[in-house]
């Protein structure tokens, strides 16, 4: 199980899930005992919806379902209000699908959720995450974090990568193992 830690202002770490999901935390002084779950969900995907709810009910857990937007339906004006097609060419050197572009604006409709509640963090995951039984021990690994040296993160983000990454573990907080992983370099040539 990871966790993946980027020593930045915004921070990231990992479960056993075979998809993305994240937390999100304002004020790590507060209790990290009991955080929301938010499961983001397409309203044409019921059949993905059912499948976490099973899960999550055989491991004990509530969540909050925050309806998906859809790539399909999404009007150009609503991806140019959140997203530079220049600065992410920019940065990354390749652009993202409009069904990319929709995954992050459902997370911050999920971050904005956080926001607008009283509570410190936030788990974020999306409907096709495979939980495993130690995912219900996840808010003690966070409250742990929390009161340790790497207390200090924004944003942490839950996922196992499908192609293994290089990393370097940094330290172990119950079932999960903190990871910080490697960027790779960029190189340029000229011909």
């Amino acid at each position: 199980m990871l966790f993946t830690f980027s020593s930045q202002k915004r921070s990231f770490m990992s479960v056993p899930t075979d998809v993305s999901a994240g937390m999100m935390s304002r004020n790590l002084s507060d209790n990290m005992s009991f955080l929301p779950l938010f499961l983001i969900n397409l309203d044409r995907s019921p059949h993905r919806l059912k499948d976490v709810d099973d899960s999550m009910r055989e491991l004990g857990l509530d969540y909050e379902r925050v309806p998906a937007v859809d790539g399909r339906a999404t009007s150009t004006a609503e991806v140019n209000a959140v997203y530079s097609h220049k600065l992410n060419v920019e940065r990354y050197n390749y652009d993202l699908t409009q069904g990319e572009i929709a995954c992050y604006m459902s997370h911050r409709k999920a971050w904005k959720k956080l926001l607008d509640s009283d509570h410190p963090a936030a788990i974020i995951l999306e409907d096709d995450i495979v939980l495993s039984p130690a995912f219900a021990k996840l808010h003690d690994a966070v409250a742990d974090i929390a009161n340790s040296k790497y207390a200090n993160w924004d944003i942490i983000k839950l996922a196992q990568p499908f192609k293994p990454k290089a990393s370097t573990p940094v330290d172990t907080f119950g079932d999960f193992t903190l990871v910080d992983y490697e960027k790779p370099r960029w190189a340029l040539a000229a011909i």
